[in-house]
């Protein structure tokens, strides 16, 4: 879909409107294929420290409904978020329209992989039905088995080969000004245990 229809289906006026939580759901979660070109037309206009709040936001809501025994997948979304994050924050150090080339590069590529690419094997806990799906629409599944829905596993293991390139900023500086997080040093330490070194940039 171009902008016009993006917009259409976000059901706003003006990129600038993009403001809300429902509109960063709505972007990501959206099966239809949309135009970089219309991705960029969109998140270019919107304030850099309104993406910055929205993506925190959505990807806490996301970790914290996540399935029980999730932690690969868990650590892999913390580490996505905070590269998103970490890409914002160089928007306001250095060229403006290069870091939100990539911001939206990552966003193109976080939506393919979030709605498509990666595959969930989902098996009820009876054993009796077994479904292949997106991430997303895993997620969405087990949000509704609080609400007393049929209840599943959830296997991650084919959706945790997402690259994290280079120029992501360095999760270190992020925890060293939060002393009191501990839980942010353990996910940094999972994230070079489970995806390596080379792709968080320490020395960036």
């Amino acid at each position: 879909m171009d902008i016009n229809q993006l917009l259409d289906m976000l059901e706003l006026e003006y990129p600038e409107e993009f403001r809300y939580f429902e509109n960063l759901a709505d972007l990501l979660e959206c099966e239809q294929e949309i135009e970089y070109e219309a991705l960029y037309q969109l998140l270019s206009k919107v304030e850099v420290h309104t993406l910055k709040e929205l993506v925190e936001g959505y990807f806490e809501d996301i970790i914290n409904n996540m399935p029980d025994d999730s932690v690969e997948i868990f650590t892999l979304m913390e580490t996505i978020k905070q590269m998103l994050v970490g890409i914002l924050g160089l928007i306001q150090n250095e060229d403006e329209e290069a870091q939100m080339g990539l911001f939206v590069d990552e966003i193109y590529k976080l939506r393919e992989w979030y709605t498509r690419d990666g595959m969930v094997h989902c098996t009820s806990t009876d054993h009796k039905k077994k479904i292949d799906t997106s991430i997303c629409q895993a997620f969405y599944m087990n949000r509704l088995e609080k609400l007393n829905e049929e209840r599943y596993f959830y296997d991650f293991s084919d959706c945790l080969a997402y690259e994290i390139e280079e120029y992501a900023m360095p999760l270190t500086p992020m925890i060293e000004e939060d002393e009191e997080d501990e839980d942010l040093v353990d996910l940094y330490d999972d994230a070079k245990d489970h995806y390596g070194d080379e792709l968080v940039d320490d020395n960036y």
